[in-house]
């Protein structure tokens, strides 16, 4: 009877890591759609911060914004020189966060390895911060869903496996 009950104890158990591995896999692309729309939207905050002084760059340089910069860093007014260092610092980020913007428009697979590895990390911190947990019902959830469950069962079985194993071994005669 004991020996049933824990068997069932230990069923329940994989159940539970199971269903735990679904509602943890079902919000990695939640969690990818958050830091994308983070992304795009600070992308287009420094596109509009830009705006004003590319007009500037088509008008009197033929469009190039590092002409523009240099000609505000060669002017005897230190109120130029330190804005050709703003302007600077927002081309830096509109092309830091179009970068990234890019890397996101890729296979889903390759979306969550490249936040994994190699994403902006206080962006990514503040998605993570901000991150607002949901159970989205889309096929791509519910396949992230599965395979971490499967994923954290069969660890969970090879564990056990490889505990007894080694048990059976080391068994003490």
């Amino acid at each position: 009877m004991m020996s049933w009950c824990l068997k069932c104890l230990g069923d329940y158990f994989r159940l539970s890591l199971f269903a735990a591995g679904i509602l943890l896999g079902v919000q990695i692309p939640n969690f990818v759609i958050q830091y994308e729309q983070r992304i795009d939207a600070r992308l287009l905050e420094a596109q509009q911060n830009l705006a004003g002084f590319q007009f500037t760059a088509n008008r009197h340089f033929n469009g190039s914004i590092t002409q523009l910069i240099d000609h505000y860093r060669a002017s005897n007014d230190k109120v130029f020189v330190q804005d050709a260092n703003s302007i600077q610092a927002i081309v830096g980020r509109v092309q830091m966060l179009a970068a990234e913007h890019q890397a996101l428009q890729t296979h889903p697979i390759l979306q969550v390895w490249h936040i994994a590895v190699a994403s902006n990390r206080p962006i990514l911190k503040e998605t993570y911060n901000a991150f607002s947990f949901s159970v989205p019902l889309t096929l791509f959830s519910l396949l992230w869903g599965a395979a971490i469950g499967v994923l954290l069962t069969l660890v969970l079985d090879i564990t056990k496996k490889g505990a007894r194993v080694c048990y059976h071994r080391f068994k003490p005669s």
